[in-house]
């Protein structure tokens, strides 16, 4: 996808609505689109299709960290594209955001910003990769209390999260075989990661609890042998 066609993509953005067959719930939506990321960094039109999204959907706490996502993986390519996105997110973001995009983009890299992780956002950025695991990331936002764990997993998901997700859900799904709204969850997750190997690995563990696996978890089996 050049960023050419995602900068058309932009100017009316209005006809690129997405249609989506697991739901009208906006934030369902988008948590299938950042799992669809997470896969397809480089799919720039994914990237714009989500950012525009949560635009047109209120989904505001999440539009910087798509906006971030996005020249993560750009790096320096597609400026006029990053320019453009900007400008349609700028209205939505509060001061300090508007100020680290605004110096990524004069220097055209974040090699002079701090380490910020924003809502939604899936990628490490490259001050990020040199600082992590020294306990240097700032992280942006307060964290929610969680009325059980398939709220917090639904909304490690929203925020990008997604490794800390997968371990939630499959808790989840080991401890209450018959959560359905947790089943669901996870077999979208492995479905959009297309992850055979950790659904693999779940279902030998369902077996480990000295349990036959599930039909439910069968057919999910036999359908990841086609991806």
């Amino acid at each position: 996808m050049s960023t050419t066609n995602a900068t058309s993509q932009t100017r009316d953005h209005g006809k690129n609505r997405i249609n989506n067959p697991i739901g009208n719930d906006p934030l369902v939506i988008w948590r299938s689109l950042t799992l669809r990321i997470s896969q397809e960094p480089a799919n720039i039109k994914l990237h714009t299709q989500r950012l525009l999204f949560g635009l047109e959907n209120g989904l505001s706490d999440y539009v910087s960290g798509a906006l971030q996502d996005l020249f993560i993986c750009l790096k320096q390519k597609g400026l006029p594209l990053r320019q453009r996105l900007f400008n349609l997110t700028s209205p939505v973001m509060v001061q300090h955001e508007r100020a680290y995009f605004q110096r990524w983009l004069a220097d055209n890299s974040d090699r002079n910003l701090e380490c910020y992780r924003y809502p939604g956002s899936v990628f490490s950025s490259d001050t990020c990769k040199a600082v992590e695991g020294h306990g240097d990331s700032i992280s942006l936002g307060t964290k929610p209390i969680f009325k059980n764990q398939l709220a917090e997993a639904r909304y490690n998901l929203e925020l990008g999260q997604i490794i800390k997700a997968q371990a939630l859900l499959e808790n989840i799904c080991v401890k209450e075989s018959n959560n359905l709204e947790a089943i669901n969850e996870l077999q979208n997750l492995y479905t959009c990661t297309k992850s055979e190997d950790s659904l693999t690995r779940f279902t030998q563990r369902l077996m480990e609890e000295g349990r036959s696996l599930p039909e439910i978890w069968q057919n999910m089996v036999n359908a990841a042998k086609s991806w």
